[in-house]
C-alpha cells in the first residue's frame, strides 16, 4: 500500500474521468496488484491481476494502489454506478453479467435480475461484485 510521503511513479497520463466509479476491493489470496494494473474479479468478488490478453469484458478497471493479498485497493472502474439487484441463478459467480429481466419475487419487482453473459459478451450490462444464489441480493456495477 502506498504511504503518505513515500515516492511513487506517476501512472495517470492525462486525466481522471469524474463520471467513473471508484470502489475499494480486497485483493484475493495469493495475488498482488500494482498501481495502474488492469484487474478482474475472481469468483468470490475479490480482485486479481488481469492476465496478458485477458478478454476485455472481464476487466473491471485498474488499480490506483499497490496492494497484496488481503489488503484493500481502490479500483478506477469502467462502470459508472452501483445498484442492488437479484442473482438470476444458483451458484452465480462474481464477474461479467447480463440483464435478465425484473425480479418475479413479490415485493421485489423493482429489482433487476442479472446473470451469466452469452459466449460473446455482447449482452454485457456490468459486473456482479458478489457471488450469490437465485434471487439473493447482489451488487451490480453498471457499465
Amino acid at each position: 500500500m502506498n504511504v503518505l510521503g513515500t515516492q511513487t511513479n506517476s501512472v495517470f497520463l492525462k486525466e481522471v474521468q469524474s463520471h467513473k466509479l471508484h470502489q475499494e476491493f480486497i485483493v484475493a489470496v495469493g495475488a498482488t496488484v500494482k498501481v495502474g494494473q488492469a484487474v478482474k474479479l475472481d469468483n468470490a468478488g475479490d480482485i486479481v491481476p488481469a492476465a496478458t490478453g485477458e478478454v476485455r469484458r472481464n476487466i473491471i478497471g485498474f488499480s490506483i494502489h499497490n496492494a497484496t493479498a488481503g489488503e484493500t485497493a481502490t479500483i478506477g472502474m469502467k462502470a459508472f454506478g452501483l445498484i442492488w439487484a437479484r442473482a438470476n441463478a444458483d451458484s452465480q459467480n462474481a464477474g461479467p453479467v447480463a440483464f435478465k429481466g425484473q425480479s418475479a419475487v413479490v415485493g421485489d419487482e423493482d429489482y433487476g435480475k442479472y446473470g451469466a453473459i452469452d459466449g460473446t459478451g455482447t449482452d454485457l450490462a456490468g459486473w456482479a461484485l458478489d457471488a450469490g444464489d437465485e434471487d439473493e441480493q447482489i451488487r451490480i456495477a453498471i457499465y
